[in-house]
């Protein structure tokens, strides 16, 4: 049998608590992470990039949301990362203008479709309290965006 001297036996001691204290800390924090935020908001994201090409491309693509407001602006082919949501249980909608010389200006909407991480709450502890009512609606989480918007410009006729 080892025998320690009270020196070594109050370091042992010491360092067994301080372990302790650090796993409890980590399963604290695992718990509460798993707790306290909801499936979406953990695996998915609730800001989209949206790649936007055009035929022919080099067409000016101007993006507004559903009030109107321009939101963003660039030349196809282009990505641009807008938020999936705009405010507590509400998808976001956007609207595309495509403007190229010669050719007719053409409209496209954009729609948040739900997340289907958003179902994964319901295997989550407190997930459909916190998570489906809560924290993926209030994160924007809950829904996503397509990741294309394509159009085909038709020639204006003279």
């Amino acid at each position: 049998m080892l025998h320690f001297t009270p020196h070594y036996r109050y370091c042992f001691e010491t360092m067994k608590k301080i372990l302790k204290t650090t796993k409890l800390l980590h399963i604290g924090m695992s718990v509460a992470l798993i707790v306290l935020t909801g499936c979406a908001s953990i695996v998915s994201k609730s800001n989209w990039p949206v790649n936007f090409k055009s035929n022919p491309p080099g067409a000016e693509v101007v993006i507004t949301d559903n009030m109107g407001n321009e939101v963003e602006r660039g030349r196809t082919p282009t990505t641009i990362t807008l938020k999936s949501s705009d405010g507590f249980f509400s998808g976001a909608t956007y609207y595309a203008e495509f403007k190229l010389k010669d050719y007719e200006i053409a409209k496209k909407g954009i729609h948040a479709d739900l997340n289907g991480w958003y179902f994964g709450n319901i295997f989550l502890p407190g997930g459909l309290l916190l998570g489906m009512v809560i924290i993926d609606p209030a994160t924007g989480a809950m829904y996503r965006l397509a990741p294309l918007c394509t159009v085909n410009l038709n020639k204006v006729e003279r």
